[in-house]
């Protein structure tokens, strides 16, 4: 006997299995609910057409429209529309009570070929050419495939969303053209027309002051229509104000086509390279990006120029993201601490520590040895790794330890007694390797000469 834990057989030879005696069984009533959910999913997606909106927001021209509605794809109603579904097993009859809970007019279509229409069943062809949104869920077989072919998609309406579902889904979203299958995808914003493109990094992370030069990469798939260049834009976001830039060019790449293959190609970029040009309402980006905020990004698009002569702006883009190196959690690998100059161990190792960014160059520290309703404030010269430990909270008032005024190796607070505070025990080692950075801080608190509460961790950045 074999089992598949799946619906679809075309997996296993049957008429083999058949003439050997051998039993083949599949899963009956496979992901009954998972499946309709997921297709209803889908179908929100597209009629909506929520991706291609996400997209013009994070592109910034919902920011930049004159008015608050902001109607730049078609957006279309399930209720009212029409919901064809072909295979009207469980599976088809779930997608079916799914539609009409949502006010859709629902019709199952009869097999294809068939001339006497059952009850309650509507033709496959007129199925077809009503429909504003197709749902199959058939498994594949000798009579299901090539069911939908080049001479089906020019009965469909011109805007139509399909749906397959055999035992795994497929979706896609596609505008046919009624004289022959030229197709525009709607959901990578028409990239697909002789220009689409693979991004590798769609998140780069931008690290405050560090000063280093970044790289990105893609490749161009080259049909029938070849990329010659491709031209990135950048623009940036505030995350304060909400103000978007304009639009620049940052950098074109050249490529060399080859018909039938993928071109790879990366470009790189620094900081001075990402703010030539831009301006947010009317002033230039700051030249120190130590006055950018954690959150502000820029977005890079990125336009394929064809052999057609044609410019097509994909779907798919990087957001370089603004933060900064230390933030994250880390675990305590070493740790001391003194009372009144007498040494009380350091059995916190193996604890989390927090450290949290509060802006461009300032980072929070949370908790304090065995205490973690304390806190404080630090930051790191890029160029030495120093950290320099803040004697102030954030509102500008005395930071207090334990409800004693904070020591730092600048002599805030009192002299250090019994551990050295320097520049070799509060300093940053950045791993540019595995990234598991490491902090190590000297800080203390005051009750008196003779009194000093004074600790030292050794902190490894934790690397997902």
């Amino acid at each position: 006997m074999i089992a598949i834990a799946a619906t679809g057989m075309n997996v296993v030879d049957l008429d083999y299995c058949s003439a050997r005696g051998i039993t083949v069984a599949n899963v009956r009533h496979y992901a009954r609910h998972s499946v309709p959910e997921h297709a209803l999913a889908l179908i929100i997606l597209l009629r909506r057409n929520i991706f291609s909106y996400y997209k013009s927001v994070c592109e910034g021209q919902w920011q930049r429209s004159e008015h608050f509605c902001f109607f730049n794809q078609p957006i279309h109603d399930l209720a009212g529309s029409r919901l064809g579904i072909i295979g009207g097993g469980v599976l088809g009859q779930a997608m079916a009570s799914l539609g009409r809970a949502l006010g859709m007019d629902v019709v199952i279509a009869s097999r294809k070929g068939e001339v006497y229409q059952k009850p309650g069943l509507t033709s496959f062809e007129q199925v077809l050419s009503s429909s504003d949104v197709l749902s199959l869920h058939c498994p594949l077989n000798s009579e299901t495939e090539n069911l939908i072919s080049l001479d089906e998609f020019k009965k469909m309406k011109k805007i139509l969303n399909l749906l397959v579902v055999f035992s795994l889904v497929l979706f896609y979203s596609c505008e046919y053209n009624n004289s022959d299958f030229d197709t525009t995808d709607l959901l990578t914003g028409n990239a697909t027309e002789g220009g689409l493109l693979t991004v590798n990094n769609p998140l780069i992370s931008y690290v405050v002051g560090s000063g280093v030069t970044y790289s990105a990469s893609a490749s161009a798939f080259q049909g029938n229509i070849q990329i010659n260049s491709v031209s990135i834009y950048k623009m940036f976001n505030n995350s304060v104000t909400g103000g978007v830039s304009n639009r620049v060019l940052l950098k074109t790449i050249v490529l060399d086509p080859v018909v039938g293959t993928t071109t790879p190609f990366s470009f790189t970029f620094t900081y001075e390279e990402l703010i030539d040009g831009l301006q947010v309402d009317g002033a230039p980006l700051p030249s120190d990006d130590g006055q950018l905020n954690i959150g502000d990004f820029w977005s890079l698009t990125y336009d394929s120029h064809t052999s057609t002569g044609s410019q097509n702006t994909n779907g798919n883009f990087t957001k370089v993201a603004v933060g900064t190196r230390y933030a994250g959690v880390f675990t305590v690998t070493e740790s001391t601490y003194w009372n009144s100059g007498g040494l009380q161990g350091g059995d916190w190792n193996g604890t989390d520590r927090i450290v949290e960014s509060v802006d461009a160059s300032t980072y929070r520290h949370v908790g304090l040895a065995y205490w973690d309703d304390n806190e404080y404030f630090f930051s790191v010269d890029n160029a030495t790794g120093y950290i320099t430990i803040s004697p102030e909270d954030l509102e500008g008032n005395g930071n207090l330890l334990n409800g004693s005024p904070i020591m730092t190796c600048e002599g805030a607070g009192g002299a250090f007694e019994s551990i050295t505070c320097d520049a070799t025990t509060s300093v940053a080692i950045p791993d540019d390797v595995n990234g598991e950075d490491v902090l190590k801080f000297t800080v203390g608190y005051f009750r008196g000469t003779g009194s000093t509460r004074e600790f030292f961790e050794n902190l490894v950045k934790q690397v997902d």
